[in-house]
């Protein structure tokens, strides 16, 4: 089955298909051209807003404890990157886990995929975060750091 990158319905095969790899300089490339534009993409009227708040990050980073903890929920086959704004006018990646049909789990109890020394289980129920219900993720750490003070 061909992979298309865009689509009017959600494919579970593609989705299960896809290794998502791609090279380190095709990444590299896609990551300048995003530097290179990032302030064509701001309105115009918006610029001042940008300086003062960083309304779109170079970049958010997650930490694997809370991505492995959304991949172990029972049925996930994926991760969906939402983009989201926040009260501060910053534009925020919202990482939700996906089930076979595609849709965003929304109430899905966390179950243990596996068990080593190096990976923390999970288990049904209100954890250590106070999650008992589905979640989602978001709170990463954006980059750079806003706003940016200059020298």
């Amino acid at each position: 089955m061909e992979k298309q990158r865009f689509s009017k319905e959600f494919a579970p095969e593609d989705l299960r298909g896809r290794t998502h790899f791609i090279s380190l300089n095709k990444a590299n490339k896609l990551i300048e051209n995003f530097h290179e534009n990032r302030s064509s993409l701001i309105p115009q009227n918006l610029q001042d807003k940008d300086k003062e708040v960083g309304i779109l990050p170079y970049s958010e980073t997650f930490n694997v404890k809370s991505i492995l903890k959304a991949l172990q929920q029972k049925g996930c086959e994926g991760l969906r990157i939402h983009m989201g704004l926040n009260e501060d006018f910053q534009v925020v990646f919202v990482l939700r886990a996906v089930d076979e049909f595609g849709e965003d789990m929304l109430s899905n109890p966390v179950k243990p995929i596996m068990k080593t020394a190096k990976l923390m289980s999970f288990s049904a129920g209100a954890d250590e975060d106070g999650l008992d219900e589905g979640f989602s993720l978001d709170d990463s750490q954006r980059v750079p750091p806003w706003p940016v003070v200059s020298q």
